[in-house]
């Protein structure tokens, strides 16, 4: 990434996240060092639908911790707002992270190119969509959705 990117997303997270607008999570181990390893986000795309980000730190590919976030902020989206569907696009080359979506329950709708400013430009990209119906008959959680998308304090 060019160089001042990692503090310009850091500082447009947490700017998100004080809005409301957006959540962005710091991933870290849960035993031993607090250092942060990854994050995770969940993105405002209008009144119901959310994207999906994440990013790993390469020594902790293969041990099915994007896969465990992911789950996590995806139930507390389907069960915390009325969010209808979740999007995510990855790099067509990142085919692990394209099976992290796949385990989590969401479907090939496209390929492309888009935006990606700390790629210097555009990249040719995936796009998935998990439907709130398509999560909730997989087995999820039956709860009630209480607030309003992307609107957490």
């Amino acid at each position: 990434y060019p160089a001042g990117s990692a503090e310009r997303f850091i500082y447009a997270a947490r700017e998100a996240n004080s809005a409301g607008r957006d959540l962005t999570l710091a991933m870290t181990p849960i035993r031993g060092k607090s250092d942060a390893i990854g994050s995770i986000s969940l993105e405002s795309r209008g009144t119901d639908r959310l994207a999906l980000g994440f990013v790993l730190a390469p020594e902790m590919w293969g041990k099915g911790l994007a896969t465990e976030a992911a789950e996590a902020v995806i139930e507390a989206a389907f069960t915390l707002t009325r969010t209808v569907e979740i999007l995510a696009s990855v790099r067509v080359e990142n085919l692990a992270s394209q099976a992290v979506l796949g385990k989590c329950g969401f479907v090939r709708i496209g390929a492309g190119l888009q935006g990606a400013p700390a790629r210097g430009g555009l990249v040719e990209c995936v796009s998935f969509r998990l439907a709130r119906a398509d999560w909730a008959g997989a087995g999820a959680p039956k709860r009630e959705a209480s607030a309003p998308v992307a609107h957490a304090p």
